[in-house]
């Protein structure tokens, strides 16, 4: 079912942020407790902040758990529309894999489930047996015996060269997702040259550079041609859109030298391109009418794929936990801190902290031996940024935790700007050859409360980030925040440690914690008493603000824990006691 039917169930909801509010219909809910909201695939997400189980609260609205995914085969007008789809088949002709195209433009990847339905999640590694979907390039059967090939960054581009009756292919997810196994795919077919056409940005210019050293290792010659006079971000498309030729293209190949071995190995340095390496000027009508660019999440909604992360918290409030435990997500394609993940290969650098414990704490999480996580656990070796960077580049992870940032970069100080400024640098540098997201973990000051401003050091640091996670911990709970340079800011909520499994949740706010907190008291204040008790007797026993002390017995009132006899006027003063129904503590709600 949609969303919007789904919401249908649910009589009375309202508009809350990006999500909607109603009563929970598996408890007495006097005030609205249940979050309804759409995931990132269309799924519906309901959270009872009573602490309801999901099965629960379908049940009781006549639905079914599978009721709460989109089926793919039922129209909306309200979701994102697939206007093209590109089938990724074995070299025998046999259908892997889909990539689907949908406006407003977005991508994603779907595999037959063997009932003329899809399954949209390449691999799961949580199968019986696990399932792993084999990567192919585009239109691998109409490759074999052609010795020369086009390789391009899209579908669409594929098809654009097809129509001039030129023999081309691309990877599924373009830049920054090419394989070596693809190069030897392209040897089986009996390829001889490959002439790479690059996207006009320096994403484009880099992924040209992985594709020609790996096909160039696999006895492939290689040519990576540049077309002139594309605007930023252009591709072959638009240059044969411009009017350019089949003739045109094939002048600028023959123009182009097939790339030596010392170009080869040059092309771990690789530049953007010459345009952008000049001092030029764009107008505002240009600037106006650039494409919006796409955002591509490694974590929905909190942490772009690509990008530079700092993780900062004082020491001992959790940063290895929680970033060991979004490894862990990353890898398998689950969801952290409640947002889904995208699924790829991590690796956890960790210059601190016992390898033992480590060790602990993943096999808490119920680490797999399948789980795509690599590990160093030691002191960092010398040359460690220059062995990340080359082995980064060649093994193309989505994700590298360092544990810690100052053990990384050894910075003499990083209180100085200009110096930390130089070493982040480096870490953008890896990110932008690689496309991999890196996470720094760092620490924070001396002050209770995590702000930006708190975060050890020059603000060199967080201005470098895309993101800025910000842990804290009080003597209640520990709470996280997030400072975004895409996306709303995650406000301060509380972070739950499952001491079961090992992971990490969102809880509530910490003012919600607060007064349940105090509300506890309050209860237990009262079951300790023969007789009722007015406000200023339960201010003399229980210790808090008087806010919170009358945001607890509001909300002790409304879920009936309590019951309130008296005018609240003078003489005749508001008094409380615990009712029958409530004949035991409630458990606190902090978690999720």
């Amino acid at each position: 079912m949609h969303f919007e039917d789904v919401l249908t169930r649910f009589p009375g909801a309202k508009r809350s942020g990006e999500g909607w509010q109603a009563r929970c219909p598996a408890h007495d809910d006097r005030t609205p407790s249940l979050t309804i909201s759409r995931g990132h695939d269309g799924r519906t997400l309901l959270k009872c902040h009573a602490g309801c189980r999901v099965e629960d609260i379908v049940a009781r609205v006549d639905l079914t758990m599978r009721d709460l995914f989109v089926d793919a085969a039922t129209p909306s007008m309200t979701t994102p529309e697939i206007v093209q789809t590109y089938p990724y088949t074995a070299e025998d002709g046999t259908l892997l894999y889909e990539s689907v195209r949908y406006v407003p433009k977005a991508f994603r990847q779907r595999r037959p489930n063997g009932r003329n339905g899809w399954i949209w999640k390449l691999d799961d590694p949580t199968a019986t047996p696990p399932v792993t979907t084999p990567r192919v390039l585009l239109g691998l059967p109409e490759l074999i015996d052609v010795t020369d090939i086009f390789i391009v960054e899209g579908e669409k581009d594929v098809r654009a060269l097809q129509k001039l009756g030129l023999s081309a292919t691309t990877n599924a997810g373009g830049a920054g997702q090419w394989r070596d196994d693809y190069a030897q795919q392209l040897s089986r077919t009996g390829a001889l040259r490959v002439n790479i056409i690059p996207d006009n940005d320096e994403p484009g210019q880099t992924h040209a550079a992985t594709v020609a050293r790996s096909c160039h290792t696999a006895g492939i010659e290689a040519r990576i041609v540049r077309l002139p006079d594309l605007r930023p971000k252009g591709d072959v498309s638009d240059y044969l859109d411009a009017g350019h030729t089949r003739d045109d293209l094939a002048a600028l190949v023959t123009a182009t030298v097939a790339l030596s071995q010392a170009d080869i190995d040059a092309l771990g340095h690789v530049l953007p391109p010459a345009a952008s390496e000049t001092f030029t000027l764009t107008s505002i009508g240009d600037l106006l009418h650039e494409p919006e660019e796409e955002v591509n999440w490694l974590v929905e909604g909190l942490i772009p794929a690509k990008s530079v992360v700092v993780l900062a918290a004082k020491p001992k409030v959790g940063k290895s936990t929680a970033a060991r435990s979004m490894a862990l997500s990353v890898a398998r394609g689950d969801t952290w801190l409640g947002r889904a993940c995208a699924q790829g290969p991590v690796w956890y650098l960790a210059f601190e902290g016992r390898r033992q414990d480590i060790k602990m704490h993943f096999q808490q999480m119920d680490a797999r031996d399948e789980d795509a996580i690599s590990i160093f656990a030691g002191q960092a070796p010398r040359a460690v940024v220059r062995e990340v960077q080359q082995l980064a580049e060649c093994e193309r992870p989505a994700l590298i935790i360092i544990d810690t940032m100052q053990r990384f970069l050894r910075a003499k100080s990083t209180d100085d700007y200009a110096e930390m400024t130089t070493l982040l640098d480096t870490v953008i540098g890896i990110v932008k050859r690689s496309g991999a997201t890196i996470m720094l973990l760092h620490h924070n000051g001396k002050a209770a409360r995590a702000t930006l401003d708190n975060v050890l050091g020059s603000t060199a640091i967080a201005g470098s980030a895309d993101t800025v996670l910000l842990l804290s911990r009080t003597e209640r709970y520990r709470t996280i925040s997030t400072v975004q340079r895409t996306g709303p800011d995650l406000p301060e909520t509380v972070l739950v440690l499952d001491a079961q499994t090992g992971h990490v949740c969102l809880g509530a706010s910490p003012s919600d914690v607060d007064r349940d907190l105090v509300g506890r008291a309050i209860l237990v204040a009262l079951g300790k008493t023969d007789h009722p008790l007015t406000e200023a007797e339960i201010e003399s026993l229980v210790e808090a603000r008087t806010k919170v002390q009358r945001r607890a017995l509001r909300e002790l009132l409304c879920r009936e824990h309590v019951s309130r006899t008296g005018q609240g006027r003078k003489g005749d003063p508001y008094r409380y006691e615990v009712t029958n129904a409530c004949s035991h503590v409630p458990p606190l709600r902090v978690g999720t």
